[in-house]
């Protein structure tokens, strides 16, 4: 996210950058750390191993006796390059371009659970705030909401917000006041 106006009601810049990068693939200004690579690519890779998991999952018996041929992504996806490019695109032969519209609504979207967009983590990984949540380069600013969790969790993430009210909360009331 960028300001790109020095009119305060503009609206900002915002580009999230999905699936730009591949797992293993350099960023710039980022090659000191390959970790902070394959975080930039996870979103990537998830795609790749869900669509990879589906044809197994549609390759396997009972399910298999049903499904004459593999439609989309064709049969003749393969490689990992192969099924890169179909993640990225969603597009094959038979794929009109109504249905590849439809399919990036529904997989593509940061509306339901948004979490990440002031990640708490070092500053050398591209950290926002610190394990004090505190954001880096100040000293007495925190943010206490889903955008510190860096990584998705598999729970309904308001139950992970109260939890990171209530560190912030304790931080507050008991470790800063002595």
């Amino acid at each position: 996210m960028h300001i790109n106006s020095t009119d305060p009601t503009a609206a900002p810049v915002i580009d999230p950058h999905y699936l730009e990068r591949s797992v293993g693939e350099k960023g710039q200004g980022l090659d000191f750390c390959n970790q902070i690579n394959t975080l930039f690519a996870l979103d990537t890779k998830i795609l790749v191993d869900g669509v990879k998991f589906a044809r197994k999952i549609a390759q396997t018996a009972p399910l298999s006796q049903y499904i004459e041929s593999l439609w989309d992504p064709s049969e003749a996806i393969q490689s990992e390059e192969e099924y890169l490019t179909y993640v990225k695109t969603f597009t094959t032969v038979r794929t009109s371009f109504f249905t590849t519209i439809f399919i990036l609504m529904l997989l593509l979207q940061t509306i339901w659970h948004p979490i990440g967009t002031a990640s708490l983590g070092s500053e050398r990984l591209n950290g926002v705030v610190s394990n004090r949540l505190i954001v880096h380069g100040t000293s007495n600013l925190r943010v206490a909401d889903a955008s510190v969790i860096p990584m998705h969790i598999s729970a309904h993430t308001q139950e992970t917000v109260y939890g990171i009210a209530e560190k912030v909360r304790f931080q507050l009331q008991y470790i800063l006041p002595y």
